[in-house]
C-alpha cells in the first residue's frame, strides 16, 4: 500500500484547467462547435452558457477593438474588463476583418468544421458579408444559425440602428407602465428593463 501513496499524491494534484478540459468531452455539449460572432451582452452570455454545457465556443473579434465591452469599466482584473469577462469564459477568441475577403474566406473555412453560428449583427449585415445563414446551409446543410438582435429581422423596428439599454429602458417603462395602468389602474414607477437584463425576475 505505502507504494502507492505518492502516486495517489500526484494523482490528486490535477490543475483546474485540466479538471475542466477533462470533463469537457463528457457535458451534454461536448463535442459541440460554435462560432461566435457575437457582442456586447446577449449572444456572449447565450454562448458562455453552452460553453459551460461543454460546447467548444469560438469567438471571433474585431481587429484591434475586439468585444466592445472589453473597454467597459472599472473595474478591471489584470487590465481586463470585469463586464467582459464575466461574459466569455469557456471561449477561445481570434480576430477577423470581416469587411476583407481574406477574412471572410477564414470565417466559411471555420463555420465548415462547426455546428453551430451565433451572431448579433444588425438584420442583413451578415448578408453583406455573405455569410447569412442562407449563404452557408447550402454547402452546409445540418447547421444551426442563430441571429441575435433586438427587435428581430422582421417588421417595422427591424431598422432600428440599437436596442441598447436606453432604447430598451425607455420602450419597456412604457409598454410596463401602459400595462400597470390598465390592469390595476396605478403606475409602477420602477425600471424592470435592468432587471430583465440581468437575468433578475
Amino acid at each position: 500500500r505505502a507504494a502507492h501513496g505518492p502516486a495517489r499524491r500526484r494523482s490528486g494534484a490535477v490543475s483546474p484547467q485540466a479538471a475542466e478540459a477533462a470533463a469537457a468531452p463528457h457535458r451534454v455539449l461536448g463535442g459541440i462547435r460554435m462560432i461566435d460572432f457575437s457582442r456586447v451582452v446577449a449572444g456572449p452570455y447565450c454562448t458562455m452558457l453552452l460553453g459551460d454545457l461543454g460546447a467548444d465556443v469560438i469567438k471571433v473579434e474585431q481587429p484591434g477593438v475586439g468585444d466592445d465591452c472589453r473597454s467597459w469599466g472599472p473595474p478591471f482584473v489584470g487590465g481586463e474588463s470585469a463586464y467582459f469577462l464575466g461574459l466569455n469564459r469557456n471561449k477561445r477568441s481570434l480576430t477577423l476583418d470581416l469587411g476583407d475577403e481574406t477574412g471572410r474566406d477564414l470565417a466559411r473555412r471555420l463555420i465548415a468544421r462547426a455546428d453551430v453560428v451565433v451572431e448579433s449583427f444588425r438584420p442583413g449585415r451578415m448578408k453583406q458579408f455573405g455569410l447569412a445563414c442562407e449563404d452557408l446551409r447550402p454547402q452546409h446543410p445540418a447547421l444551426v444559425y442563430c441571429s441575435i438582435s433586438g427587435f428581430g429581422s422582421t417588421g417595422p423596428k427591424q431598422a432600428t440602428p440599437t436596442a441598447c439599454s436606453g432604447t430598451r429602458c425607455a420602450w419597456l417603462r412604457k409598454k410596463s407602465i401602459a400595462w400597470a395602468r390598465v390592469s390595476s389602474g396605478a403606475v409602477v414607477g420602477k425600471r424592470i428593463s435592468s432587471r430583465m437584463s440581468s437575468g433578475q425576475r
